[in-house]
């Protein structure tokens, strides 16, 4: 699992700026942070297909990728690099444990 850098409370506020009704729906199913602030290898990977793309909206898009950036220690443009919109897109909703794999990916 891959640590939140803010507080999730400060995340779920980030998320709450987002206008986007697909985000807020699927955010409800594919964000998963424990209490401890790690969250799941799927989650990064939904957060960044949004920052990626923002399902077609340039102002969705532009919105979740600052949120990537202010929540992990690492950036969109690092994550891009490493890892890749194509990795992403086909695990995002994986049922398998992925976490040990995206973490060789980031080098973490």
């Amino acid at each position: 699992m891959i640590r939140l850098q803010v507080s999730s409370g400060k995340v779920e506020n980030f998320f709450d700026t987002v206008s986007h009704g697909i985000f807020q729906t699927g955010r409800v199913n594919n964000w998963r942070v424990n209490e401890d602030g790690y969250i799941c290898a799927t989650s990064v990977l939904w957060l960044f297909c949004w920052a990626y793309n923002g399902d077609n909206s340039l102002k969705a898009m532009k919105e979740t990728r600052q949120i990537f950036n202010n929540i992990f220690s690492f950036s969109f443009k690092f994550f891009n690099e490493r890892v890749g919109y194509d990795y992403a897109n086909r695990n995002r909703y994986r049922k398998r444990n992925i976490e040990e794999e995206l973490k060789e990916m980031l080098e973490l």
